[in-house]
């Protein structure tokens, strides 16, 4: 009995660890659940925010190394980022994880949840760290492609709206 608890316990804490790095979950071995979105007009299209330059100062204040906070800005391909601060963004969380996992997003973006469960949370200045969570902390998603040093930012928290930003965004 002493056994099972034991690898039961260990069991749990490595996918918790996973989840907490990765963002991946068990849920993510199924297939992704079909989400309901509509189609938005041009006017509502039109008002994604443009890409903005990441400021140099991010880059060398940020080391190369495998850090979760880092990965974004050296990766090989786009990563699409949601932080769930103290909840802010759960009722995203399982609609990113299934657009993030149909074949066309899953070949344009890798992706990255942060969970962040207190209102504080420290920093070095002037790094990756700082630059998502001021970025992206308070917003739906934000998507970072490293080839260009640009993050591009979705302040609606809006399914429909967020599907058309990893649509808009997938050849950028």
């Amino acid at each position: 009995m002493k056994k099972v608890l034991i690898t039961f316990i260990s069991i749990w804490i490595l996918a918790s660890l996973i989840n907490q790095y990765t963002g991946w979950s068990v849920q993510d071995l199924l297939p992704p659940a079909p989400v309901k979105v509509r189609t938005l007009t041009p006017q509502e299209e039109a008002s994604f925010p443009p890409p903005v330059k990441i400021e140099e100062k991010f880059y060398i204040f940020t080391s190369r190394h495998p850090d979760v906070w880092s990965k974004p800005l050296y990766a090989d391909k786009k990563t699409a980022i949601l932080i769930n601060w103290n909840g802010s963004n759960d009722e995203l969380l399982s609609d990113f994880r299934n657009l993030l996992r149909q074949p066309d997003n899953q070949q344009a973006y890798q992706r990255k949840i942060y969970t962040l469960r207190s209102g504080m949370t420290t920093w070095k200045y002037d790094s990756a760290k700082q630059l998502l969570i001021e970025t992206c902390g308070r917003q739906a998603a934000c998507i970072v492609n490293p080839r260009t040093k640009e993050i591009a930012v979705l302040p609606n928290k809006d399914t429909s709206y967020l599907a058309a930003f990893l649509k808009k965004y997938q050849t950028w």
